[in-house]
């Protein structure tokens, strides 16, 4: 109703304008419908990868009723395949890896003047071409 008392043209008893909800029945239809579909490939996912997760059990298992040492895979599974705790954050990849004590020096390039050795002969036709033997000094 407007400020007069009378009704809005389009709208019902409740006072909803109708071409509003006609406007929004088809989008939000869609939008749950897409919601659906992706519940269910999510689940499908699932399935799958405990089925993945099964055939791996399987795989490392020992055969025999006393298998010896070697044939024993399990540590391998559950460092693999082991599920992520909730919560626990994962491995750094990448730039975020922390370096070893020795590894940010190997990381630094070296000058040219260290390892730069202009190609010579050898013999008739035959030149080296390479490097300076220890470039960093080992």
């Amino acid at each position: 109703m407007n400020q007069a008392g009378l009704k809005q043209p389009g709208a019902n008893q409740s006072g909803v304008n109708q071409s509003m909800v006609n406007r929004y029945r088809a989008p939000i239809f869609l939008v749950s419908l897409v919601l659906g579909v992706l519940v269910i490939d999510a689940r499908a996912q699932t399935d799958a990868a405990q089925e993945h997760v099964a055939a791996a059990k399987a795989g490392v298992s020992p055969k025999t009723a006393k298998p010896e040492p070697w044939h024993v895979f399990n540590s391998a599974f559950n460092q693999m395949c082991a599920e992520p705790r909730p919560g626990a954050r994962p491995q750094p990849v990448g730039k975020d890896v922390p370096l070893e004590p020795g590894e940010a020096a190997k990381l630094t390039p070296t000058s040219r003047e260290k390892w730069y050795a202009p190609p010579a002969k050898v013999f008739d036709n035959l030149y080296y071409i390479g490097r300076k033997q220890n470039p960093r000094g080992r």
